[in-house]
């Protein structure tokens, strides 16, 4: 999803000016890039350059190396900056577009050998890279949302991979917290964006946890109140009342997303997409929607053959073939 931090100017220099240096990606002892990386991202040292093109870069979701030269093109411009609070926040944001991109690479690869030492070594410098962050920041969450949203985004998100299954189970809660109290002070925060990754938190998490799968159903629809033509959370309301057995609403969204225009949706995601509504629409039979789908992925990978197509695609979350009907996803 592609998510503006909107924040008003805050007059804080004196706050923002005591805040503590933190390291540049060249500093080797910090561990906030790869070698690899320091060599491939050569805007690094052009501050002109990397403000022009970061934003650009982190939409190339098909490619890793772009995204995360992008992610440290934001990081270096936020250390460089030192009143510029909505910079750090979109800073500690790319960083955690990086680490989905990751995380999407990695059913794909082997997660041993000299990949998978790539692959942790990229989720390490992105994970110290965030925290340099936010420690950059922290100090503002009691009043400004958005920093706790973003703190509890990192959590979760930075125990996806690379951790123990019990530091992701730890981690759970500790973010969950800080995104219930990010939505309670600003549900509009981030056009809604609050609203959506708690309805994800809700909809995935056990019961035992704060998982709730009535009020993830909740959640996601107030959240298209601000983006009503999202795509992305349009598929998750449709996850969500899958799992609440509303099956005539689960194929409401299924035709309703071929008559949709997202404008802020990126290609990859969108390519990502189609997989998942046309699997979707495989399980119920809805003929003219799995051709829809079907026709729009091949135009739109055919127009732009840079786009992964996803051949280990996951349908509703799972790998592989849809583990409701047996069958895959991609033939759509």
């Amino acid at each position: 999803m592609k998510n503006s931090i909107k924040i008003l100017a805050l007059a804080l220099p004196f706050v923002l000016g005591g805040c503590s240096k933190i390291s540049a990606v060249h500093d080797t002892q910090a561990g906030l890039a790869t070698p690899d990386q320091i060599q491939k991202c050569d805007l690094l040292g052009q501050p002109e350059k990397m403000t022009s093109d970061y934003p650009e870069l982190l939409d190339a979701k098909w490619d890793r190396d772009l995204v995360g030269c992008g992610a440290i093109y934001a990081y270096e411009l936020a250390r460089q900056s030192t009143f510029d609070i909505e910079l750090k926040l979109e800073a500690l944001a790319a960083q955690l577009a990086y680490f989905e991109v990751l995380k999407n690479a990695y059913p794909k690869l082997f997660r041993v050998g000299e990949l998978g030492q790539e692959l942790n070594g990229l989720w390490r410098a992105t994970r110290n890279r965030s925290i340099n962050l936010i420690s950059q920041v922290e100090m503002f969450d009691a009043f400004i949302p958005e920093v706790g949203l973003l703190q509890g985004a990192y959590i979760l998100a930075s125990a996806e991979e690379d951790s123990t299954s019990k530091d992701m189970v730890k981690s759970m809660p500790i973010g969950l917290k800080f995104i219930e109290q990010a939505v309670a002070d600003k549900p509009e925060a981030a056009d809604g964006l609050g609203l959506y990754v708690l309805a994800r938190l809700k909809l995935n998490l056990p019961s035992f946890i704060g998982g709730d799968n009535k009020k993830a159903v909740e959640l996601f629809e107030q959240a298209l109140s601000y983006q009503p033509n999202s795509l992305e959370i349009h598929r998750w309301l449709m996850q969500a009342y899958a799992a609440t057995g509303d099956v005539e609403k689960e194929k409401d969204i299924i035709r309703k997303a071929t008559t949709m225009i997202d404008k802020n949706i990126n290609d990859q995601d969108l390519a990502d997409l189609y997989i998942v509504y046309g699997g979707s629409a495989h399980r119920y039979g809805m003929k003219d929607e799995i051709a829809f789908y079907s026709a729009s992925r091949k135009t739109l990978l055919a127009n732009k053959p840079y786009l992964l197509t996803r051949k280990s695609g996951a349908n509703l979350g799972h790998g592989g073939n849809d583990p409701l009907t047996g069958e895959d996803p991609n033939a759509i």
